[in-house]
């Protein structure tokens, strides 16, 4: 990866963690799954389970992690939408789970990605 500005790289890393999941043997049902209530950058089915996949991308570790931009605040946000998601597509029956991807994409290197399986409960 190369130098981004924010959305560029905060879509590059969407981009790098779907490939990286997918060859974990996820499948895409959708990405920016957005609404009034909030967004979800991934959502997935890894066998039974919906996935919902928040992915955290950085050019670099000088602020911190990327997963740390995780907040009680926006895990709210995206468990309401994906109960959002999951009643209006008929899923509220299989098991949700809601997972983390950081990626640290330094100009010049190879992104660096981290997933946390089952990073938080569902948070209303």
């Amino acid at each position: 990866m190369t130098a981004f500005d924010t959305g560029e790289i905060g879509a590059a890393g969407e981009r790098v963690a779907a490939r990286f999941l997918k060859k974990k043997g996820y499948k895409t049902i959708r990405r920016n799954c957005r609404s009034s209530v909030g967004e979800i950058d991934l959502v997935m089915r890894d066998g039974d389970e919906v996935v919902f996949v928040e992915v955290k991308t950085r050019a670099s570790r000088q602020w911190g992690d990327p997963e740390e931009a995780v907040s009680r605040a926006k895990r709210r946000r995206i468990s309401r939408q994906a109960m959002r998601f999951a009643t209006r597509h008929n899923l509220r029956d299989r098991p949700l789970r809601f997972d983390v991807v950081a990626v640290v994409a330094a100009e010049g290197a190879a992104p660096v990605i981290t997933h946390y399986p089952d990073a938080f409960p569902l948070s209303l």
